[in-house]
């Protein structure tokens, strides 16, 4: 069957238009583009080259999330409702699975020792996967399950920040009335976050390069928020670090950091890319429905996104930060006293 060419939009520049009024969850209304190309999208700060498009490199799932590159820069992702974790090798261009029954897994991302930790949604836990071997990292807080773990973020003390908010019909099974923001320390224990009116659907979640801010997609205010890390598990209050379009459908999702310290955030049909400052720098649009980014390939050169049914690349003019940041001291000048956003933990 013959593909229509690729439709052709106009570059969107600052100030913006409007986005398309579609997220990860519903798909654009209309005639859809070929979505094996995007139109071309232009970087006024130059983070792509103007006539960058995404090229489709791997298809035919069902709904791809938490794309997370390897050492090698192999880009590993989740089919959710099929449980597979799938692997896309940058040298041969093919797609492997790599592990069936997933537990639905959402975000994923490698640790410093080359094990992948993944976010399993339907099994309500956080695992690392080290060769046949998944051990548990996190399935309840003060003796409750947890929601349905989505994403996470790794810091250089071998603690884990996680979101989990639960999504879907069923919600007969929640043991636990807020969908928070956790972290799981070095040594098992997990804490809770303390809530804030911000905190509406808490999604994707990053860690700045120096480990000083955490920031987190609410999903359903259709804001980014930024949480300085006092100490490793501890949070100031939040702030908004970036909005996206309040009249479009959808908010931020998945999101990942260039070594400029830009943010990447997947939602509303597109890339979007803020400065440290969070002054934004530009949109890049996707074919389909964009859930999750992040930076692979050789030298980490390239940003992947899952979207949908496939998973999309872009060859990049700025390099993806490492995933787990740099070790830095977040401890509290002396004498002052242990404070932030932090509950009492539990395992």
């Amino acid at each position: 069957m013959r593909i229509a060419p690729p439709l052709l939009l106009l570059v969107v520049l600052l100030p913006w238009l409007p986005a398309p009024r579609a997220d990860a969850e519903d798909p654009p209304a209309g005639k859809a583009a070929d979505p094996a190309k995007a139109p071309p999208a232009q970087a006024p700060r130059a983070v792509c080259a103007k006539d960058a498009v995404f090229e489709r490199v791997a298809t035919g799932f069902r709904f791809t999330e938490g794309p997370a590159a390897d050492a090698e820069g192999h880009v590993f992702f989740s089919d959710i409702p099929n449980e597979r974790i799938h692997r896309f090798d940058i040298t041969t261009g093919k797609t492997t699975v790599f592990r069936e029954q997933s537990g639905r897994a959402n975000g994923l991302m490698f640790d410093t020792a080359g094990a992948l930790v993944a976010c399993e949604g339907g099994r309500r836990q956080v695992v690392r996967i080290q060769g046949e071997t998944a051990t548990v990292l996190a399935s309840h807080w003060k003796s409750k399950r947890l929601n349905s773990p989505n994403d996470l973020a790794l810091d250089a003390h071998g603690g884990v920040w996680f979101t989990d908010p639960r999504y879907g019909r069923r919600q007969d099974d929640r043991e636990i009335d807020v969908e928070a923001v956790y972290y799981r320390d070095a040594q098992g224990g997990v804490t809770q976050m303390r809530a804030s009116p911000l905190l509406v659907k808490p999604n994707g979640i990053l860690l700045a390069r120096d480990g000083r801010t955490l920031y987190v997609a609410a999903s359903r205010g259709k804001k980014v928020l930024a949480y300085a890390v006092t100490r490793p598990g501890v949070l100031a209050a939040p702030r908004v670090f970036a909005t996206m379009d309040l009249e479009a459908r959808g908010g931020p999702d998945g999101m990942c950091l260039d070594a400029r310290g830009n943010v990447y955030a997947a939602g509303q049909n597109h890339i979007w890319v803020w400065a440290p400052d969070g002054k934004p720098i530009a949109k890049l649009p996707v074919p389909e429905g964009p859930a999750n980014c992040t930076f692979g390939g050789p030298a980490r050169r390239t940003l992947y996104v899952t979207a949908r049914t496939s998973l999309y690349r872009m060859p990049m003019l700025v390099v993806g930060a490492p995933v787990v940041p740099a070790a830095r001291s977040v401890r509290a000048a002396p004498g002052e006293k242990k404070k932030g956003a932090a509950e009492d933990g539990g395992r």
